[in-house]
């Protein structure tokens, strides 16, 4: 018998230079990053165009103030750590010396809330919206610009 004749071993593919087959790996690679860039692009200028939205606005200038508790319209029990965007020095020093009345006047507010269906947010936007009436009544009453707006940092409702 004939000795066969030498065989060449094939070359693995891997270790192969295929450069038909590198080149749909670098178009999707292409497409992908150009993707992600014109998308951080989207996000920065909508980013820069928020922040050039309101330069009219003031910073807020927050005041924690002590917390809230009160039995609501519908007898649920709420206690509320709250904060305040104070836009005046005047507003400032009178939420500070009495700090009592200024309870009170959040308490008010608080207990002729009534809860009902609101859930969420809805309850936290309402809750706040009420506090602000009646401390907004309040400091105008003292002569006093009234606050900006009212934060519900915590709040907890136990039904009754």
């Amino acid at each position: 018998m004939a000795a066969p004749a030498s065989r060449q071993r094939p070359v693995p593919s891997a270790a192969r230079f295929e450069p038909d087959r590198l080149l749909p790996m670098w178009i999707v690679a292409s497409l992908v990053l150009l993707f992600c860039a014109l998308a951080a692009l989207a996000m920065g200028v909508r980013w820069m165009n928020d922040a050039d939205a309101a330069p009219d606005r003031e910073a807020p200038n927050w005041l924690a103030t002590e917390t809230v508790r009160a039995v609501s319209g519908d007898g649920h029990a709420i206690k509320a750590r709250v904060a305040l965007d104070v836009p005046d020095s005047d507003t400032r020093a009178l939420i500070r010396n009495r700090p009592h009345q200024v309870a009170l006047a959040m308490q008010i507010g608080a207990a002729e809330y009534e809860v009902g269906d609101a859930e969420g947010a809805e309850r936290v936007e309402g809750l706040s919206a009420e506090i602000e009436t009646h401390l907004n009544k309040f400091l105008v009453a003292h002569r006093v610009p009234p606050v900006r707006e009212v934060v519900i940092q915590d709040l907890v409702l136990s039904k009754p």
